[in-house]
């Protein structure tokens, strides 16, 4: 398999792209969480020392990875 494809499939084996939702104001951030960075393409997960805080309109914008049903 090529290493593009390996990117593309998800822990579940699946080829299926994973769905996001943005964070809202007032979520919790978690582990799991991703943050627009500068270049405005690029996601990273969040610092750590976030974790558990509320999200806030003044944070770079987030996003969240919805679980498959």
């Amino acid at each position: 398999m090529a290493i593009a494809e390996e990117l593309h499939m998800l822990d579940d084996g699946t080829d299926a792209e994973p769905v996001y939702r943005l964070l809202t104001p007032g979520d919790l951030i978690q582990a799991g969480d991703e943050f627009l960075q500068a270049d405005a393409v690029t996601w990273l997960k969040g610092a750590p020392i976030s974790v558990g805080m509320r999200y806030m309109r003044v944070m770079l914008p987030g996003r969240r990875r919805v679980p498959s049903s």
